[in-house]
């Protein structure tokens, strides 16, 4: 059965050889060109509030099987104390997958909605315009297929950690670049993958 759990997740039961992330990488040092001295609000009381946004193309070499994805995950968290935050996230994913078979009229789509708790620290103090952070997160929820041939909604989990740089354009504002280790489990099914992926985000920092 192909179902899909969440990207970067592609749940044939075959594994992926091939894997292309399509991404689009903005203003990754713009922090280079802003004047004055830039302060993260990394401190204890503070609010964070972000996200990212990710398309995935998947081709497994196997039986040449294809699929698209997009991904957003939108999060909320708080400073319980200095450089240590931690929050909800919320996973939404849209798939189109082709046909395994080679025949029939049409693609699998499969949508499917997470979420959970994370926490992340940063390693330097807020006077640094430049910081690297750790993240760990779980995520748990449902997804629905539809397609050529009728498949039940299902359930899954994930749980991930990220590793990467913060470049910050104000006090405020941050831009994320991170390289993350996904283990994706479809409950339903009883299947499993893993996926080593970079992720783009962006999180703004509030002043309580």
């Amino acid at each position: 059965m192909y179902n899909d759990l969440s990207p970067p997740f592609n749940c044939t039961k075959f594994k992926i050889k091939n894997c292309h992330m399509k991404k689009i990488y903005i203003l990754i040092i713009i922090f280079c060109i802003s004047k004055g001295k830039v302060h993260s609000q990394i401190t204890r009381g503070n609010f964070l509030v972000g996200g990212n946004a990710m398309y995935y193309y998947n081709r497994n070499s196997f039986d040449n099987l294809r699929s698209s994805t997009f991904q957003l995950t939108p999060n909320a968290g708080y400073f319980f104390w200095d450089k240590i935050a931690a929050g909800l996230k919320i996973n939404t994913v849209f798939q189109k997958q082709s046909n395994p078979l080679g025949t029939g009229p049409g693609d699998i789509n499969t949508n499917s909605l997470m979420i959970g708790p994370f926490i992340r620290y940063y390693f330097f103090p807020n006077e640094k315009p430049l910081n690297l952070l750790v993240e760990a997160n779980y995520l748990y929820g449902t997804y629905k297929t539809s397609g050529y041939y009728n498949i039940n909604d299902g359930r899954k989990n994930n749980y991930s950690f990220l590793f990467g740089p913060v470049f910050y354009f104000n006090s405020s504002v941050g831009m994320e670049l991170t390289l993350g280790y996904f283990n994706n489990n479809d409950i339903s099914t009883n299947t499993s993958n893993y996926t080593i992926a970079l992720g783009l985000g962006l999180q703004i920092h509030l002043i309580k």
